[in-house]
């Protein structure tokens, strides 16, 4: 089983930008966080590229498993999904995990340090999930590829 699986069972979320599967796969993110032109919290996001727990424990970017704690949580049964979603150990991290509704077992998670926590979720009519940051800003993940995140307000690409 993979070591995902301590997300379930302790609570933990891993201290790296990213989204997380149970087979071990991670799309990492690179994230940049700004201010727009309006003052609002903005942010960058580029696909990193895909990589695997085992392969980022090995290598210097590997950061520690971090204590997470669920500011939001609700079952969609229509999807047959549990939504979690809240903070990590510091206080400009958030994450969603996504799990199977019956089962509890996780579908995929997303950490984002550079978010703040997120404390509200909804989903769109096209099963995009709407990540509500307490600073203001949506993050937008499509159900079926996460790894697809934009958020809102968007920066000023210079």
């Amino acid at each position: 089983m993979s070591k995902i699986k301590r997300f379930i069972d302790h609570q933990e979320c891993i201290g790296v930008n990213g989204i997380y599967f149970p087979d071990g796969t991670v799309y990492k993110l690179d994230i940049k966080g700004k201010l727009n032109s309006l003052g609002e919290a903005c942010y960058l996001i580029k696909l990193g590229g895909e990589s695997t727990i085992r392969e980022m424990e090995k290598s210097d970017s590997f950061y520690e498993w971090n204590d997470c704690a669920y500011l939001f949580d609700k079952s969609y049964t229509n999807l047959n999904i549990t939504i979690l979603a809240g903070q990590s150990d510091y206080g400009s991290d958030g994450f969603i995990a996504v799990l199977d509704a019956q089962e509890k077992n996780l579908i995929w998670l997303a950490f984002i340090d550079c978010s703040d926590p997120f404390y509200k979720v909804s989903i769109k009519s096209d099963n995009t999930i709407v990540a509500e940051s307490t600073n203001g800003s949506r993050w937008l993940f499509p159900l079926k590829s996460p790894e697809k995140v934009k958020a809102y307000p968007k920066c000023e690409d210079k």
